[in-house]
């Protein structure tokens, strides 16, 4: 019997339905549908859920006081039309309804749903809370000074430009040896190699053996596997260890004091005798031009380390200064010895090597007036030659050369650039990291406050505890009939 005014789904009557009663009224109600209606339900319901709730139903009286009413109220609501929507929507109203309901199923499906959340517990731990912040400062400090504004963390960066240098040495040289009388030496002559390129090789001094032809000589008494007494100490076809040629098998006197193996090479063998000073002295005027051009390709920027002027006479008398003339890439060749801390005439003698260094730190921030490069001197080596050969025909047709062992200053040039622009993203990565590791002070103080303090115990009893909810009002009520019921029972009759 249905009461008016009773909402959809609601309670009829406190009136007890057992679980035959249940289950009976229920399958009337699903034969009484019509075959398009049945035929719908079946064909939407999952076979799943539909087990499920007959399962429910017959096995539990709750169901039969709510679920038959709700479904014929709210079929019979939607005109008949839209059956699945309705038992779905009285399976949904009935579980919301049944909080105590928990058999091993509803566990077994919605226990992951769990949530665990923090507990915040306040302690009043001055060293702790000291830590704590001093480690909060720290992190703050090394974010914002040394990521930020000395890193510039808040820049996208480009750390591989395009470059492209070109040099040129300019200078002239007058020689007189005795071997080569007097000769003039200029940029062709010193220069080695002469296309201008980032390695470079300036003469200045030198060691000549004019005029050498092949043939037969004895071996410069300087190479020890040359030196001999008897014949027998030359085998003949045999190199000579760091000599100039092949032994002959012959023991023959290069001067007076000296006896040694001759040879089959080029003669007579190279002079071994440098002079005191450098002959080419006056290499320390000697200028030379950088030509460096940097692109940024990310950016789209570039720049040049020359001055932009329409003045042709500007580059033929300034000179390199870091503070007044930073766009005059001409650098006097003793400025550069002497920036590596090396005397020019020490240098000049047994030749060496020097490393020029240009770098780029250009911030796109700034006014593009403000990207300059910066140069940089290193000494690399201490001595430096080599070995070069001019050939002709003397006057007998014979093949002949003139051989020069030239000592010098190598220059290696590279070129180093970066550039940066404000970008969102690597500010908010290192923002990002930045919370990161304020979060991680937590963390420290947590294993300080735990496990290292003197009351460890008690803050750890007190920050981890397991929550559990009180129970029902349904559980409660059938807990209080039964012990009612339980005193009902004890109390003896009057009678």
């Amino acid at each position: 019997m249905y009461h008016s005014g009773e909402t959809v789904c609601g309670q009829v009557g406190s009136q007890p339905v057992y679980q035959e009663t249940t289950a009976t009224s229920l399958l009337t109600l699903l034969s009484n549908f019509s075959s398009p209606l049945a035929g719908q339900l079946y064909s939407t319901l999952p076979s799943l859920l539909l087990w499920k709730m007959l399962t429910q139903i017959l096995t539990s009286s709750a169901f039969s006081e709510k679920l038959p009413l709700c479904l014929l109220f709210s079929t019979w609501a939607a005109g008949q039309e839209d059956v699945a929507s309705s038992v779905s929507f009285c399976w949904r109203d009935f579980t919301a309804s049944q909080p105590a309901m928990g058999d091993s199923w509803s566990h077994s499906c919605f226990g992951f749903l769990d949530y665990k959340t923090e507990k915040f517990a306040l302690t009043r731990n001055r060293k702790v809370g000291v830590l704590h912040r001093l480690i909060q400062l720290g992190i703050v400090g090394y974010i914002l000074g040394w990521v930020f504004l000395a890193k510039k963390g808040y820049q996208e960066k480009d750390t591989d430009p395009h470059i492209s240098v070109i040099t040129k040495l300019k200078g002239i040289s007058v020689t007189r040896v005795r071997e080569l009388g007097d000769r003039i030496w200029d940029v062709a002559d010193y220069v080695k190699p002469p296309q201008g390129e980032n390695v470079f090789f300036v003469v200045t001094n030198f060691i000549a053996t004019p005029k050498q032809v092949q043939g037969s000589c004895p071996e410069h008494p300087s190479i020890p596997d040359g030196n001999c007494r008897r014949d027998e100490d030359c085998s003949p076809g045999q190199p000579v260890v760091h000599g100039n040629g092949v032994k002959t098998g012959k023991c023959v006197p290069f001067d007076a004091s000296h006896n040694t193996c001759e040879i089959y090479g080029w003669c007579p063998v190279e002079n071994k005798t440098l002079s005191r000073k450098p002959l080419l002295a006056e290499a320390e005027n000697f200028t030379l031009f950088i030509k460096n051009t940097v692109n940024f390709t990310r950016f789209n920027f570039s720049r040049t380390n020359t001055l932009k002027t329409t003045d042709g006479s500007y580059f033929k008398g300034c000179r390199y200064d870091a503070v007044d003339d930073p766009y005059c890439p001409i650098f006097r060749i003793r400025d550069m010895v002497e920036a590596v801390g090396e005397s020019f005439e020490e240098m000049a003698h047994q030749g060496g090597a020097i490393g020029l260094r240009i770098d780029w730190d250009c911030d796109l921030d700034q006014p593009p007036s403000r990207c300059r490069p910066c140069y940089s001197f290193t000494l690399l080596e201490k001595k430096f030659n080599f070995r070069t050969a001019s050939y002709y025909r003397d006057p007998l047709n014979r093949q002949s050369r003139s051989l020069l062992k030239l000592y010098g200053i190598r220059f290696d040039i590279s070129v180093h650039g970066q550039a940066g622009k404000f970008s969102i993203i690597p500010t908010a990565v290192n923002l990002g990291t930045g919370a990161a590791f304020l979060g991680a002070a937590a963390v420290v103080c947590d294993l300080v406050l735990l496990y290292l303090d003197t009351k460890a115990e008690f803050y750890r009893s007190e920050k981890y505890e397991e929550a559990k909810p009180p129970k029902t009002k349904v559980d409660a009520a059938t807990l209080a009939l039964q012990t009612t019921g339980k005193k009902s029972q004890e109390r003896p009759s009057v009678g």
